[in-house]
């Protein structure tokens, strides 16, 4: 007798999958996508970024370019603020130079005339060039000596000093040209010449320098020169030194 024994199952294995692997695999390709997306929206910003570097950095090139032109226009500006700090200073105080010239003129002696003069208000000095001839029996050094001692004794300068002197020829005269420095009184030059008196009278004068205005007299008036032909003129009537030179005759 035979018996026969099945030992087969009764049912086929089913080939399963782990749901854990599943949403593992669904987690890998949702965060490539997203990667993918960022990574393209960090290449469009870079992008955009590099593009405005690059528009920047033309900006600088051409502004750069600009800066000579720039400097210039700023040097300009400068120089126009100084020449209208100087007119108004000018426009509001022209008595003040224009007593000063008044006695400048006043005190140079005949044989001596003015070639520049600078006025600095901020230091209230006053720079004068000029040149001195003989003449009339007046020595150039001698007169020029004379100027320094007349400035130191006028109305408004307090003090001279002499930068430099220098000989030369004009014509068959003997000529010292020199430079002068001196400080003026700001108050006291805002005071008209008849308001004020000399500190003294200068050398050579009986209470007068030489080539000066009689005191008193208005403003720039001055003693008439020597009647010798060629001979330096004193100051004109503006106040300021005329530059005439003697002729040599």
């Amino acid at each position: 007798m035979t018996i026969k024994v099945d030992l087969l199952p009764t049912e086929k294995k089913r080939f399963g999958i782990d749901p854990v692997w599943i949403v593992l695999v669904l987690v890998i390709i949702l965060c490539t996508i997203a990667f993918f997306v960022y990574g393209k929206q960090l290449e469009g910003a870079i992008a955009a970024k590099e593009q405005e570097v690059h528009e920047v950095e033309a900006k600088i090139t051409e502004d750069r370019g600009k800066l000579p032109g720039i400097a210039k226009m700023k040097g300009e500006n400068d120089k126009l603020s100084a020449q209208i700090n100087t007119i108004k200073g000018l426009k509001n105080d022209p008595v003040r130079y224009a007593n000063l010239l008044w006695e400048i003129a006043e005190v140079l002696p005949a044989n001596v005339w003015v070639t520049s003069i600078n006025i600095e208000p901020s230091t209230q000095t006053v720079t004068l060039s000029g040149q001195s001839v003989e003449y009339g029996g007046q020595k150039p050094l001698e007169s020029i000596a004379q100027s320094m001692k007349a400035f130191q004794n006028s109305r408004y300068f307090k003090d001279a000093t002499l930068s430099s002197t220098s000989s030369g020829k004009l014509d068959s005269l003997t000529t010292f040209s020199f430079q002068l420095e001196t400080h003026y009184d700001a108050d006291a030059a805002l005071k008209s010449p008849d308001q004020i008196a000399p500190r003294s009278a200068p050398s050579g004068a009986p209470g007068a320098a030489p080539g000066a205005a009689p005191s008193g007299a208005p403003a720039g008036a001055s003693a008439p020169a020597p009647g010798a032909s060629g001979a330096p003129a004193a100051a004109g009537p503006s106040g300021a030194p005329a530059s005439a030179a003697p002729s040599g005759k």
